[in-house]
């Protein structure tokens, strides 16, 4: 596989895929469960940016806890504005908000769990959508319209 970021439509930029060793270690280090979606959408991307802007976090090959990744950005957030244990950090939004997977509220059923933004000055959230995999096709949606 070519060692470069992928480009499609200069648009969207992926990483690389990420083997479920790797992920299951980001796992251990962050004492929480990945959602069954973003798992494959680190085993597929690695990370995703969109048009040089914001992207959606995640991870390098046979790295963890290394600046850029998950890990690294979810513990520091939980150190700096301390981000709940039971989110996973995906990126910052406009006026220093946080995107982040609510483990805490991982559904059975339908094995997904919500889309918050926390606002580190209020320590409020807001709902953004039901679901990882939801969020990804919108966000994908939007930036290639």
């Amino acid at each position: 596989m070519d060692t470069e970021n992928k480009e499609h439509d200069d648009e969207v930029e992926t990483g690389h895929p990420v083997d479920l060793t790797t992920i299951q270690q980001a796992e251990t280090i962050l004492a929480i469960s990945f959602l069954n979606s973003y798992k494959i959408f680190l085993q597929h991307f690695g990370w995703l940016g969109m048009g040089g802007g914001a992207g959606i976090c995640g991870m390098f090959p046979d790295q963890v806890n290394t600046p850029g990744d998950v890990v690294c950005f979810t513990k520091y957030l939980r150190d700096d504005i301390n981000l709940p244990h039971h989110f996973i950090a995906l990126e910052f939004e406009e006026g220093d908000l946080v995107l982040c997977i609510d483990c805490s509220q991982f559904n059975q059923e339908t094995q997904e769990a919500p889309i918050y933004f926390f606002d580190p000055d209020r320590k409020s959230t807001n709902k953004l959508n039901n679901s990882f995999k939801d969020y990804l096709i919108e966000y994908l949606a939007a930036g290639l319209s």
